[in-house]
């Protein structure tokens, strides 16, 4: 399971260069925080409740970074 867990993080957050990419990271990390926000707030409800406009917010960075990534591929599979 180990193992998969890290080809996992290889194949997906690692750019060609075997560098880790900041887009995909931050794409990563806001999508995993909302979730975890999400799951905190069903679980916690009358303790703990998780702001609607911030899961919007991290969603929306996700979205956003994951488009960037798109768009970049994009344009450099173009070029070569």
């Amino acid at each position: 399971m180990l193992n998969f867990i890290k080809e996992l993080t290889q194949d997906t957050l690692k750019n060609k260069d075997n560098k880790y990419s900041s887009k995909k990271l931050m794409s990563c990390v806001a999508y995993n925080s909302a979730v975890l926000m999400c799951w905190i707030d069903m679980l916690l409800k009358p303790y703990f409740s998780a702001n609607v406009e911030i899961v919007i917010i991290l969603l929306s960075i996700a979205g956003y970074s994951s488009t960037l990534t798109v768009v970049s591929n994009s344009k450099t599979n173009k070029s070569e």
